[in-house]
């Protein structure tokens, strides 16, 4: 979607995986390019962006997958008919990926679980053009990194692996295109779906939520007074233990402590 540039020739579709898209002296790009035609707006898109109606739709030639494109750097050119820049502006690819790679990838599992005696790494990053999985120990010190395989239908980079069991931390090492520095950048990051994380969440951890040792007595005994199937429905509340606990001056011992969660006056206030 674009507006402003319906007197133009020609858009232009520029992609760089290697972020070497860098302006020539008349203003275009040494590249490669796809040219845009318009198109009427899609209803699908009308229905779920209303912001956008009003502006002009484009399309590319229906025989470029799309998918490798979206870890790229990526501008779009406006020309008259003798080639000279009119306008041109950067891409926001967001709900592309939607379109993309959001049927594919809505019933993977993601996150990391402990299948039999190895570990399953499910993470959606369909814009990373790597990821590798970094092991740690108790002490955060490297155990190893695993390459990670990629789907390009889902979008999903796996690992299955006997490297890494309950316990385990673990960082996702990315590289991916960023619009800021217009680089590819090289980050360790957590998981998005992580079950558990260290203190003050520097890395994610492998845990399996069935293991006896890290459930609260009674806890398979406990009955959920109102059964309720469908997560939409569900109320969640989160409480920060230092913020919960920090007027209680009648209890100091218990300020940004876990086990205040348990003191009747606090809990029944």
């Amino acid at each position: 979607m674009w507006d402003g540039v319906e007197h133009a020739e020609e858009l232009r579709l520029y992609v760089s995986l290697d972020a070497q898209l860098q302006p020539n002296e008349k203003g275009t790009y040494d590249a490669d390019y796809a040219v845009l035609t318009p198109v009427p707006m899609p209803a699908s898109v009308r229905a779920t962006q209303p912001h956008l109606i009003g502006k002009t739709a484009y399309m590319i030639d229906g025989n470029i997958d799309m998918r490798p494109i979206m870890k790229a750097q990526m501008a779009v050119l406006a020309v008259d008919n003798t080639g000279t820049v009119i306008k041109g502006t950067k891409v926001q690819p967001a709900v592309a990926f939607d379109q993309l790679f959001a049927s594919a990838a809505k019933d993977v599992a993601l996150g990391a679980a402990i299948v039999d005696n190895n570990t399953q790494f499910n993470v959606w990053a369909p814009s990373a053009q790597n990821v590798v999985a970094v092991l740690f120990d108790d002490a955060k010190k490297e155990l190893g990194r695993l390459q990670m395989d990629y789907d390009a239908r889902s979008g999903v980079w796996s690992l299955l692996t006997d490297k890494a069991s309950s316990g385990t931390y673990y960082r996702y090492l990315v590289d991916v295109f960023h619009p800021v520095s217009g680089k590819v950048e090289h980050y360790q990051v957590t998981d998005p779906y992580s079950l558990s994380l260290s203190m003050n969440s520097a890395y994610s951890q492998v845990i399996d939520l069935n293991d006896p040792a890290l459930k609260p007595d009674g806890w398979d005994d406990l009955k959920r007074p109102v059964p309720q199937d469908n997560p939409a429905q569900f109320v969640i509340y989160e409480a920060h233990v230092r913020d919960f606990s920090a007027m209680m001056p009648l209890h100091p011992s218990l300020i940004a402590v876990s086990s205040v969660r348990s003191h009747k006056p606090i809990v029944c206030r």
